[in-house]
């Protein structure tokens, strides 16, 4: 009865362990494996060139896979120019090999790159730890005993073909004696993408590339360009005194990071107004222009904090905060007026008063909203609307447009 008891007890165990077996067995393997949603998804670009390196981050940022290559056999400086910029990770894995010479093969969650070469087949300098092997009885010859090196052979899995052969790359053994003949192994590894990368002893390993989550926000291929500069051109309005005109400048913008820059700018203003008086000579009749015009003008130089609310490669929504210095220079404060028919002169007469310093300095203040959109060669339209005051007590409302490039 107790042995009874002892097997009904396993019995009852054992489909359990078996489905926590399968689960695990399941888990691993849709862990590890490049799925073909990861090569049919579309990658971005920006610019009609990039270099190898960066399109391996952009790859990597966008698809969550890591990419890595030996420097000693590709240079990560190397350009490829770009036809087409959107194309899925399976059409960029083809465009690097037609166009540079540059295969690929998938190991685990990992895609590693290296030279093409005659045969298509990429060969490993060092025996990997884990394999199956075969023993196959030498041909007996009658030169030296040598112990022949097995070879392990790695089978390259392209993702733009619709299906994937395993297939076998062996060199030919040298040959022994027949007095020392021994068996020659022959290890055949195949590398799929359920089985993880043996580790290799190489003196040059691939260099690994960050993953999307170790990728810094700023400006790889893919995502907007780091630095920016604009000129702009647009309407403003003096409210002290109430006078219109035009404000104009360039801009420098630097990101620190994915929503956060710095913009150096230098604007100028320029605003005007006039009083329209008007006479009649009573001897020549003839009318004449007695109007009073006025100008305020000036130049500055501030520094702003930029914040991104919407940055994308082609639409960005900003806020801006930052101080300035401003030279100002403006025309008289105030005057008094005498008709003809008071003074009895046949003109006006005039007085100008100066209750303030007809050129001042001053700091300020200017707040900013920006719209930009970037067209795919980085050509960068804007719009922006704005405000300002100063410590001379200026208030100067402004509306621009902007042109510009990103790089």
């Amino acid at each position: 009865m107790a042995a009874i008891s002892s097997t009904s007890k396993t019995v009852k165990h054992m489909p359990s362990f078996f489905i926590i077996i399968i689960l695990t067995c399941l888990h691993l393997t849709a862990a590890a494996q490049v799925s073909n949603v990861t090569f049919d998804k579309p990658i971005t670009i920006t610019g009609r060139s990039i270099r190898i390196d960066s399109l391996l981050k952009s790859f990597s940022r966008q698809t969550g896979v890591e990419f890595s290559f030996s420097t000693n056999k590709i240079s990560p400086s190397q350009t490829l120019t770009v036809s087409k910029q959107q194309q899925t990770l399976s059409q960029w894995l083809i465009t690097l090999r037609k166009d540079i010479g540059i295969q690929h093969k998938v190991v685990s969650n990992h895609i590693i790159l290296f030279e093409n070469n005659q045969s298509g087949v990429f060969t490993p300098h060092k025996r990997p730890t884990t394999g199956t092997s075969r023993i196959i009885p030498p041909k007996a010859t009658g030169k030296s005993s040598q112990k022949p090196s097995p070879t392990p052979v790695t089978i390259l899995i392209d993702s733009s073909q619709p299906s994937q052969k395993d297939t076998f790359f062996q060199q030919p053994a040298p040959p022994v004696s027949p007095a020392n003949a021994t068996a020659q192994a022959l290890t055949r590894k195949k590398t799929t993408s359920t089985k993880k990368a043996a580790p290799s002893n190489s003196t040059n390993p691939p260099t690994p590339l960050p993953s999307r989550r170790d990728a810094p926000q700023g400006s790889p291929a893919g995502e907007p360009a780091d630095e920016a500069f604009q000129l702009i051109a647009g309407y403003s309005r003096h409210g002290s005194g109430d006078m219109d005109g035009i404000v104009f400048g360039a801009d420098y913008t630097r990101y620190l990071s994915h929503a956060f820059s710095l913009n150096v700018n230098i604007r100028g203003t320029i605003n005007h107004d006039k009083d329209d008086y008007t006479y009649t000579n009573p001897t020549t009749h003839i009318r004449t222009d007695a109007s009073v015009p006025f100008t305020t003008a000036g130049a500055q130089l501030g520094i702003n904090a930029q914040l991104s609310a919407l940055r994308s490669i082609h639409h960005e929504i900003m806020f801006s905060l930052g101080g300035f210095g401003r030279y100002q220079s403006a025309s008289p404060d105030g005057y008094s007026v005498t008709s003809p028919q008071t003074s009895g002169n046949p003109e006006f007469l005039f007085n100008f008063y100066n209750w303030n310093k007809q050129n001042t300095i001053s700091a300020g203040l200017l707040f900013q909203l920006h719209y930009n959109f970037t067209f795919n060669n980085n050509l960068l339209l804007g719009i922006k609307g704005g405000i300002q005051t100063d410590t001379e007590g200026d208030l100067i409302p402004q509306a621009a447009l902007s042109i510009g490039k990103r790089f």
